[in-house]
């Protein structure tokens, strides 16, 4: 409510009066003629305010500078519905330009009354802010419900302190304050002042420790033990496998090339694949079928364990058990492992066909995971693999001696295979020596380096008397180790003495004269 307090009796000459804070030049004498109009001034600005309450209708007086509202004096008493409203509030930049003091005096509309500026609008309580957000949370929401932007109210973030054990760096911690003794040696946090850690332990525990029976080390020990059984344990998978090989199911040769094309198609997953298998790919077809199509090794390795395992299940079917049922397994995995073989010796022979690099590339990497995985028989396969490489031509022998390399480690293991496999690195030396051609320099070299490597960690492989008379200079000339290769030269020798010497030497000594002394 706008109120004036009473004027004052006085008899001060009439001057000329500024109001800093209404903003109004008026002139207060004449106040018995001029009153009633200025107060109907004062009520045609007065209803062209906006009230605290309407906060949200726009304020055309805060757009002046230095203005504000002048107010009813309490003495006059109008009908304000008789008033007829103003257009807009009578601002400085409306007043008239005077020319001299007396023309201000004549004028009654500037009249300053004495008063208190209108307040500012009303704030929003907390219930206001609370509808006003959620109502601006949801219009924003529906304005950004496209699909690709979450809405506001979707990606509202917990305020770091709600979080346990995380206090997020703020940059005023303690160890941040940078000073000598920091940089020098480093923040570290005191103890506090009612901790006492010079006592030790030793005194209590050592005497127990230090008993002549151990009883406390034994306790100990045996404690141990105990939970490293009981972690053993619980990390188990006690529950059962499973897993079953999936099904073979006798399809037509259309859709057993469809199923293979989705087996090599990584996009495919094997989920899928594995429902059923098509019947009737085994053996070396199936190994074909993987070049051919490009399978991935890993499924095309899932494929022959799956075939494999039906092959062996279906022995069981048969009702047959005991010895029968494991020679006819034993049996189906030579025949596999058969197959394995001559592949890879087809492979090899068919260096002269167009793509054969891309195809023994695959063919090495797909043998040796099958090897790898004991999905063969490895005795059969490694004897195989020296006796194919003694038989190899010069042409075929780079080949041949990928696989030596791959499985070096189980070739020179057993000493019968590691001599074979000395013998056929030998000849091939020999051969290639002997032909002297500029293009089989580098099949020479790695031939000489398998060689030196065998003399140097495997000499037992290098006894071989029956052909140490005619290789023994191919060794002498790559030896580095002349030293190793004269124990080895003795050895060979020694066991080459028995075969050179006259009969007589092992027949009776009285037969020839010698008597004993």
């Amino acid at each position: 409510m706008l109120t004036r307090p009473p004027f004052a009796a006085s008899t001060q000459h009439p001057t000329l009066q500024r109001s800093t804070s209404l903003g109004l030049t008026v002139d207060t004498h004449d106040t018995h003629n001029t009153q009633a109009h200025g107060a109907n001034r004062a009520l045609q600005r007065l209803s062209n305010v906006r009230s605290a309450s309407e906060h949200h209708l726009p304020d055309n007086i805060t757009q002046a500078r230095n203005t504000s509202i002048v107010e009813l004096p309490t003495d006059f008493d109008v009908d304000l519905e008789e008033v007829r409203p103003a257009k807009r509030t009578r601002l400085d930049s409306d007043l008239d330009i005077v020319a001299s003091p007396q023309a201000v005096v004549q004028d009654a509309l500037h009249e300053t009354i004495p008063g208190v500026a209108l307040g500012l609008p009303m704030r929003p309580t907390e219930s206001h802010k609370r509808h006003g957000s959620r109502r601006y949370a949801g219009e924003q929401a529906a304005r950004k419900a496209d699909g690709i932007i979450p809405p506001a109210m979707a990606t509202k973030l917990v305020h770091p302190r709600a979080v346990a054990d995380f206090v997020p760096w703020r940059g005023n911690h303690p160890e941040d304050i940078l000073n000598e003794q920091t940089v020098k040696t480093g923040y570290t946090e005191g103890p506090s002042p009612n901790q006492n850690e010079s006592n030790t332990a030793r005194l209590t525990i050592w005497p127990t420790l230090s008993q002549k029976n151990n009883v406390a080390l034994h306790t100990l020990s045996l404690l141990y033990t105990q939970v490293l059984e009981k972690r053993q344990a619980l990390g188990r998978c006690t529950a059962p496998s499973s897993f079953k090989p999936p099904p073979r199911v006798t399809v037509t040769d259309t859709k057993r090339e469809a199923w293979l094309r989705d087996l090599a198609n990584p996009s495919v997953p094997l989920r899928r694949q594995s429902r059923t298998i098509p019947h009737g790919i085994r053996g070396k077809l199936l190994l074909d079928q993987c070049v051919t199509k490009a399978i991935p090794l890993q499924r095309a390795v899932w494929l022959a364990k799956c075939v494999g395992a039906n092959e062996l299940r279906a022995f069981k079917r048969k009702g047959v058990s005991g010895t029968a049922a494991a020679q006819g397994e034993s049996k189906w995995v030579r025949d596999w492992t058969i197959s394995v073989e001559q592949f890879m010796s087809d492979t090899i022979n068919a260096s002269d066909q167009q793509g054969w690099r891309a195809k023994i590339e695959y063919s090495v990497k797909l043998v040796t995971t099958i090897y790898t995985e004991n999905l063969i028989e490895k005795d059969h396969f490694l004897d195989w693999t020296v006796a194919s490489f003694s038989t190899a031509s010069l042409d075929q022998v780079p080949s041949w001696m990928i696989l030596t390399q791959l499985y070096w480690q189980d070739l020179v293991s057993f000493s019968r295979r590691g001599r074979l496999l000395a013998k056929a690195l030998l000849t091939h030396l020999d051969t290639v020596s002997r032909r002297g051609h500029a293009v089989y320099h580098l099949l020479k070299s790695h031939l000489e380096k398998q060689l030196a490597l065998m003399l140097t960690n495997v000499q037992e492989c290098l006894i071989l008397p029956d052909v140490w008379q005619n290789r023994r200079h191919l060794l002498k000339a790559i030896a580095q180790d002349k030293q190793a290769f004269g124990v080895l030269d003795r050895r060979n020798l020694r066991l080459l003495e028995p075969t050179t010497r006259p009969l007589q030497a092992f027949c009776h000594p009285y037969e020839y004269g010698y008597t004993m002394s």
